[in-house]
């Protein structure tokens, strides 16, 4: 309906590099057992873990969590200047192989960091509605979610480290 605003693209090719690198099976394209557990099955044993007992997020941690996010948001927009112009960098004496392979892994790192801006956006929104609403389901929904994208963050972020220490082991 609106295609400058399509996210499909950033989640698509987020969990393409998922499964062209670093988790490659033998069954090319699918998703490793140990993809599905490190990126759903954990997030949702931990929100569970840390729902139930804690119950609702206080509203002082939502408003810590906005600015957090809003902090992140910029930082990762800077990481994505950087890896642009890290891509089309001239390196003398690089050969072929590994100037393909510093721009694919760049190209992962680029989809995974464009996910986690569109991640840390949809937790402000989810962030500033908690606020807002007051309906006792409505907010459960809301903690639940931001409990799982928190720790979807850290875990992508985690994922983007060890994807720019590869960079670097190319460079």
């Amino acid at each position: 309906m609106f295609p400058k605003l399509n996210v499909k693209r950033i989640v698509v090719q987020h969990f393409i590099s998922l499964r062209q690198f670093e988790f490659v099976d033998s069954e090319k394209g699918k998703f490793p057992f140990s993809c599905w557990l490190m990126f759903l099955f954990i997030p949702v044993i931990i929100t569970v873990a840390l729902y139930v007992p804690l119950g609702s997020i206080d509203k002082e941690i939502i408003k810590q969590l906005i600015s957090v996010n809003s902090i992140f948001v910029a930082l990762l927009l800077n990481l994505m200047v950087l890896l642009y112009s890290m891509k089309h960098k001239v390196i003398e004496g690089e050969d072929d192989s590994r100037r393909s392979a510093r721009h694919r892994i760049i190209k992962y790192v680029f989809a995974n960091v464009s996910f986690q801006v569109l991640l840390s956006l949809v937790s402000i929104v989810l962030l500033i509605f908690h606020l807002y609403f007051m309906h006792p389901i409505v907010i459960n929904i809301f903690d639940i979610l931001i409990i799982f994208f928190t720790i979807q963050i850290v875990l992508g972020v985690v994922l983007i480290l060890s994807r720019i220490s590869k960079l670097f082991e190319v460079v």
